[in-house]
C-alpha cells in the first residue's frame, strides 16, 4: 500500500522545521513532508516571493520533485 503523502506548508515567518515533531503522532501510512520555502530555514538566502503566484508556482514545483 502507498503511503499517503502530507504535504506541509510553515507558518508565517516559520520554517520546515516546525513539522518534524508531528512524525510520531501519525499513523505510519501517512508520510509527512514539510515543504521549506524561500527566504525560510535552509532556503534563507534564496528572495522572498514577489507575489503569491510565484509562492504558489514555487510550491507546486517542490511537491512535483518529491
Amino acid at each position: 500500500m502507498n503511503k499517503i503523502q502530507l504535504f506541509c506548508l510553515p507558518f508565517a515567518g516559520g520554517s520546515s522545521l516546525a513539522y518534524y515533531n508531528w512524525k510520531p503522532y501519525l499513523h505510519p501510512s501517512i508520510e509527512i513532508i514539510p515543504l521549506e520555502l524561500a527566504g525560510r530555514g535552509t532556503r534563507i538566502n534564496d528572495s522572498f516571493y514577489p507575489n503569491l503566484s510565484a509562492a504558489v508556482d514555487d510550491a507546486y514545483h517542490l511537491i512535483k520533485k518529491k
